[in-house]
């Protein structure tokens, strides 16, 4: 009977250890399955990152919204069926990345990112019962030890740089006689514009938007309005004394909102309610120039007399054709002419001061991309004349333009990004044509008689921020 207990007891505590022997083993594989199954995640990520900087660097589209050109084959990419594919390693582990479905109608690609990481040794012991650890192969070759694989796909946008009419990091001022803002859409003829893509007061819109990136630490607003009518929204940077709202400067006359509702007839002074907020999150980049040395010179009237200087009856000082142009005078002034699709590169040291009978005209069908890398543009006199659309016309300041004065009172139809520059708008007329695109700035003063007119066309075409993820899909 002694020795029946003592075999009992030696079976029962066999089967107690062999059980907790085997929750040590199950709790050990579960440890190691959850570290090899976390550290996927950030080779994941490099992976996601290494694709987003390939498609910011070399497939965003040019200044007119076209992807025809782009080129996704560089830097180690490989074409595969519907895309590009690369791998890359980070120590012992790896990622294969793949950009899919990416064409020039599909403007928002996907990024399918597998991560691959070693398996721990006890780990890999383990596993070799479960088909979870399933061997896998890169390239044809077989992964020697075994790798855990995990999968994301992950959807994609590329972001407008101008989604607003205007927008300032240090704040805005709008105290000027009469200013407005409103808004049209030069790509919906005899909708939201004429059949040109001009603006027309019977098809305006209300979403002349306002926005600046400085938040609200104290009473002192970011935003000052006064009795201007902004017939759209308001942003700022967040506010820590009020939460959620906009802090806003309205004189007894200045509205904010729709036009339905400014229309009651007792708004003086107010906010449409959700139409001022403290959501105003983005980064402005600086600009770099595109080439410091040109492929010809500046076209001057005295050099080329055989050129067709006199257009319309108006002699003309310089005349841009296609091509890439660097000023080698101080000063960019006189009467200007754009015939083709020119840029042209101000540098650091000179200056723009276009006064009197001065005039920056861009021809039809024609265009400029003017490069600012001197601190002060004054651009007075007959200012920019742009019988085009808003694309036509794009003003980049780098960060050494910090002033921009704006006071022509011809009508303004173009992009201005600087925003690195303090813009005082000190002309206007009386008419419904002053401004029509959009702006950029590190701050916004409106001394005249403004209305500006955002273009939402430049929120589908124009340039881009940059791509962004929109989901995240573990597979």
């Amino acid at each position: 009977m002694t020795y029946v207990t003592v075999i009992i007891s030696t079976i029962l505590v066999g089967m107690v250890l062999a059980s907790y022997l085997k929750l040590v083993a199950g709790q050990n594989q579960s440890t190691m399955r959850s570290q090899a199954w976390n550290r996927t995640v950030a080779v994941i990520e490099a992976g996601i990152e290494e694709a987003l900087a390939h498609l910011n660097r070399n497939a965003s589209p040019d200044a007119n919204g076209s992807f025809t050109g782009i080129n996704l084959g560089v830097d180690g990419w490989t074409a595969v069926p519907g895309g590009w594919s690369k791998s890359n390693g980070i120590g012992q582990d790896y990622y294969l990345v793949t950009i899919k479905t990416f064409v020039p109608t599909v403007t928002n690609p996907d990024i399918i990112t597998e991560g691959y990481v070693k398996q721990i040794p006890a780990y890999a012991m383990l596993g070799k019962f479960t088909p979870w650890l399933a061997q896998v192969t890169q390239g044809g070759d077989s992964i020697r030890g075994g790798y855990v694989k995990r999968q994301v796909v992950c959807a994609t946008t590329n972001v407008p740089t101008f989604t607003k009419a205007l927008v300032a990091k240090d704040g805005i001022d709008l105290t000027g006689q009469g200013v407005e803002t409103d808004s049209f859409d030069s790509g919906k003829p005899n909708v939201a514009s004429d059949v040109n893509g001009r603006y027309v007061v019977a098809l305006r819109r209300d979403n002349g938007d306002i926005a600046t990136t400085r938040g609200v630490t104290n009473t002192v607003a970011p935003i000052v309005i006064g009795n201007a009518n902004i017939f759209g929204r308001v942003s700022t940077g967040p506010n820590v004394v009020n939460p959620g709202e906009a802090l806003v400067a309205l004189g007894p006359n200045g509205k904010v909102g729709g036009f339905a509702w400014q229309a009651r007839g007792d708004t003086g002074g107010k906010i449409q309610p959700g139409w001022g907020k403290d959501d105003m999150n983005i980064d402005l980049p600086d600009i770099t120039l595109p080439y410091t040395t040109a492929t010809g010179p500046l076209k001057l009237n005295a050099a080329n007399a055989n050129k067709p200087y006199v257009i319309d009856g108006v002699t003309y000082d310089m005349y841009l054709e296609n091509g890439n142009y660097l000023l080698q005078d101080s000063s960019l002034s006189g009467k200007i002419y754009v015939a083709g699709n020119a840029c042209l590169v101000v540098p650091n040291g000179r200056s723009i001061n276009m006064t009197g009978q001065d005039v920056l005209k861009i021809g039809p069908g024609a265009s400029l991309k003017l490069y600012v890398d001197c601190a002060s543009a004054n651009i007075g006199g007959q200012g920019l004349v742009n019988p085009n659309y808003s694309t036509n016309f794009y003003y980049f300041g780098t960060k050494n333009n910090t002033s921009v004065s704006f006071s022509g009172n011809a009508e303004v139809t173009g992009v201005y990004y600087a925003p690195n520059a303090a813009i005082s708008m000190n002309g206007g007329g009386s008419g419904d044509l002053d401004y029509c695109g959009a702006g950029v700035f590190r701050s916004i003063k409106m001394n005249g008689h403004y209305k500006f007119h955002y273009d939402e066309a430049l929120r589908r075409g124009g340039l881009y921020r940059g791509y962004i993820l929109t989901s995240w899909n573990e597979k």
